[in-house]
């Protein structure tokens, strides 16, 4: 339900909740190579129609799945296997730090990774959208732990080499006062949308039992018995995980210990 107070800066004022709803019904499919996954959630919405800040929407999913599955049971096969539940499915294959994990921990799946316990809050707000997740667990057993809080935002490109290199991109400013039209953002090939922020990520120790090099550099977290990886988002989607997955790479080559 929602409600407009009209008057010279229209207030709005909502409320809303899903269950059940395809992860790509709600971002687009042009996600689909990278998340699956059916949701739960609840949301706000508050703002004025007729101010530079517009309209806010915040919305909580609370994901709510299963610990684990049946033995011989593919962990995470598709988003129709768990309609009764609340979870997002990453596509590690698009994910290069995944990719990688894979490599080196057959035993365990990273290619259909089931988020399935903690909570994401997105906030979306003009072309701007800031994600918040708040303690998620991925895979059987815990995989992976994930906390963080990213941006991906409109932003504007001074030259065709910035365009390319995304991260080095300035936020869009909107000139005027008192309204926001938009006919003052414009966007063009010379705007792209971007990702900035951190994620942290926490995975099992045993996936680098053969390269413990890696805990020099990345100690395990006793109290979570895990390996923390902190990555820094910056640019396109496909490119998140990239300098992390290298730097383990080069961490790793040619010290297996046999």
């Amino acid at each position: 339900n929602a409600a407009i107070k009209m008057q010279a800066e229209p207030e709005v004022t909502g409320e809303y909740s899903f269950n059940n709803v395809n992860v790509t019904d709600l971002i687009g499919s042009s996600y689909e190579d990278w998340l699956d996954g059916n949701i739960d959630g609840i949301g706000k919405i508050t703002g004025n129609l007729n101010s530079a800040d517009g309209v806010k929407v915040i919305t909580t999913v609370e994901l709510a799945g299963r610990l684990s599955r049946k033995a011989g049971s593919n962990e995470g096969a598709s988003a129709v296997d768990a309609e009764k539940e609340s979870i997002l499915v990453i596509r590690g294959d698009s994910f290069q730090l995944l990719k990688l994990l894979q490599m080196k921990d057959p035993r365990n799946s990273y290619s259909l990774l089931r988020a399935h316990k903690g909570t994401i809050i997105v906030e979306n707000q003009g072309f701007d959208t800031q994600v918040t997740i708040e303690n998620v667990r991925c895979g059987l057993n815990d995989l992976i732990l994930m906390n963080g809080k990213f941006e991906y935002a409109v932003r504007t490109a001074t030259s065709k080499e910035q365009e390319i290199d995304a991260s080095s991109l300035d936020l869009i400013e909107v000139e005027g006062e008192g309204s926001l039209d938009f006919k003052d953002i414009q966007l063009t090939t010379d705007t792209v949308r971007a990702f900035s922020g951190e994620v942290d990520l926490g995975v099992i120790p045993e996936v680098f039992e053969n390269n413990i090099k890696v805990f020099d550099v990345y100690p395990v977290d006793n109290a979570t018995l895990r390996a923390w990886f902190n990555i820094k988002l910056k640019g396109q989607l496909e490119e998140l995980t990239e300098e992390l997955a290298d730097e383990l790479y080069d961490i790793m080559k040619g010290k297996e210990n046999n």
